[in-house]
């Protein structure tokens, strides 16, 4: 281990023991670390069955912990050229997983973030998604987790001092045919998405059911596999599109308040791959 590396998981460390002493609020220091170790067991153990989720799972955990064994347990195995559409994966516990390690990652975001990985062969590009400079049909595989709420709202909470563009809601689906053309024919789309009652939040959107229609439309799919999950007292559980219509987003990061047994960001995701 390098000697950079020891001193960041002393600093994970010290971090958890801080989140786990002073009451595990969500978004608080700390809770990065204590997600990953979770994340990292999901993983490993093989936890994740998307039939049916164990009572407790992912209890006070945002709905990452469903979007990366989820896209872990579609993801095929063995070598592939694979953008990242919003930088979700750029984790080094991630990276490391076999069924990441194998293939050729591209990474597209609006810009450059805390860390990189390009010594591994990690290729990053910094562009809109509704407009990118990849050929026609060049990847095997696109992963956009949680990603395409934001196309079209204000990103400024997440580059200080970037201006916003221009307000356009609807042009997540310019995004979704915008992969659709880099795919190559066969390959797929790995899409998450916060799922229920629409509501614009302004620096994201929760999609309801006819805005998931559109979306697949637009990309064009000949084929789809959709799963719903929701978060409920009993940690995340299977759900559907029915049950979840109602679901919200809670935006702890305004100081909205949050107590036990509430979600932690996103109350349902929908899970979809889409076949080009």
């Amino acid at each position: 281990m390098m000697p950079g590396q020891a001193l960041q998981k002393a600093s994970e460390r010290l971090k958890l023991a801080w989140f786990l002493a002073s009451g595990k609020r969500p978004f608080s220091t700390g809770y990065g670390a204590y997600k990953e170790e979770h994340i990292r067991a999901v993983l490993e153990r093989g936890e994740f069955h998307a039939d049916k989720l164990p009572a407790g799972y992912g209890l006070d955990l945002d709905e990452r912990i469903i979007e990366y064994p989820w896209l872990m347990s579609h993801l095929p195995p063995g070598p592939g050229l694979l953008l990242d559409a919003g930088s979700a994966l750029n984790f080094r516990f991630l990276l490391d997983f076999p069924a990441l390690a194998a293939k050729t990652i591209h990474i597209c975001t609006l810009a450059p973030e805390r860390q990189s990985f390009w010594r591994r062969g990690i290729s990053y590009t910094f562009q809109d998604l509704r407009r990118t400079c990849f050929r026609e049909a060049f990847f095997d595989h696109v992963v956009s987790l949680s990603t395409v709420e934001h196309i079209g709202l204000d990103n400024g909470r997440f580059y200080t001092g970037q201006s916003s563009s221009p307000r356009n809601p609807a042009s997540h689906l310019d995004a979704l045919r915008e992969m659709a053309r880099i795919l190559q024919p066969g390959g797929r789309l790995y899409l998450t998405i916060p799922y229920g009652h629409h509501f614009d939040h302004g620096w994201l959107q929760v999609f309801d059911a006819a805005m998931l229609d559109r979306g697949v439309q637009a990309f064009g799919a000949r084929d789809v596999v959709e799963q719903v999950f929701r978060y409920t007292t009993a940690g995340w559980q299977v759900s559907d599109r029915a049950d979840a219509a109602e679901a919200a987003y809670v935006d702890l990061h305004t100081g909205a308040r949050w107590r036990r047994g509430l979600a932690v960001a996103a109350e349902s995701v929908a899970c979809l791959v889409l076949t080009r």
